[in-house]
């Protein structure tokens, strides 16, 4: 990236304007109230890609298991979802990241998408992955559902209501 394009792109980065993003409630925790169902995951790539595969998912759910004191073991989980901070569009050399102005959500135009996976390498919350398809790269992230009317599917699928669409001042 040459001086120019930098300093185009920090000058772009002051502009993003973040309207909205998935994150867990306020005051809750997915290591408490979270199952490890993926049903999050599942309802992410089946509305985008009409197939249930969690590799497809803009949300992953980690579950890790603890050893705890007193010996015995229990699973936590962690939920891993784009924060929507536009961090990534500087690093994508052939401009193919861009702030939705309907939504005001990262996206990733598959189109002009390179596959040089320098967006993944970038990304600050680890929130964004890929998928090989028919020798193409396919980019995963968290797109909001495309401002769909009834919000992320995420959301509406949680049986235990830990996720929530939050509006950014």
């Amino acid at each position: 990236m040459n001086k120019l394009q930098d300093k185009e792109t920090k000058e772009k980065a002051k502009t993003i304007k973040i309207l909205y993003r998935v994150e867990l409630k306020e005051g809750e925790s997915a290591t408490e109230k979270c199952v490890g169902c993926s049903l999050c995951e599942m309802a992410c790539s089946l509305y985008h890609h009409r197939e249930c595969n969690p590799s497809l998912s803009g949300i992953k759910v980690i579950k890790k298991e603890c050893e705890w004191i007193n010996g015995s073991s229990s699973k936590i989980f962690q939920l891993k979802i784009c924060t929507q901070c536009g961090f990534c569009i500087q690093f994508c050399p052939v401009g193919a990241i861009r702030i939705a102005v309907e939504t005001g959500a990262v996206v990733i135009d598959d189109k002009k998408c390179s596959g040089c996976l320098k967006c993944i390498r970038a990304c600050l919350f680890d929130a964004l992955w890929y998928n090989k398809r028919e020798d193409k790269i396919i980019m995963v992230k968290c797109d909001l559902c495309d401002g769909s009317s009834d919000g992320p599917k995420c959301i509406g699928w949680c049986p235990k209501g830990v996720l929530t669409l939050r509006k950014i001042k």
